[in-house]
């Protein structure tokens, strides 16, 4: 993975850019960082995905915000986005934020 201690207990906040993380990676990183509260996610990978989750401690106790930039709302992003808001158990927030140009009308379908 990404060389890390197994457990970095002090970041609070986390970003992921550039990369276009898919869901399992994400789940991966959040597993290396479990007392994360805000969640920051510039565009995600666009292929569905089947999870085998273990109990990933940020999502019982800790994760209250999630801000999804470049999004457009299609069904992959929005069952991404609907992964955090079914298992994300103190979630208070979670923000979407289309890029450029790029949200269509009919992309409101998708919400």
């Amino acid at each position: 993975m990404l060389g890390l201690p197994s457990s970095m207990r002090s970041v609070k906040i986390l970003a992921l850019t550039e990369s276009c993380p898919s869901l399992v990676s994400v789940i991966n990183i959040l597993k290396c960082f479990p007392c994360v509260e805000n969640l920051y996610i510039e565009k995600t990978k666009q292929h569905a995905v089947v999870l085998d989750l273990d109990r990933i401690e940020c999502l019982d106790h800790h994760l209250k915000k999630i801000m999804l930039k470049g999004y457009r709302g299609n069904k992959i992003e929005l069952e991404f986005a609907k992964f955090f808001v079914l298992n994300a158990k103190v979630l208070e927030v979670i923000m979407f934020r289309a890029h450029r140009n790029e949200w269509r009308i009919n992309d409101g379908s998708y919400l």
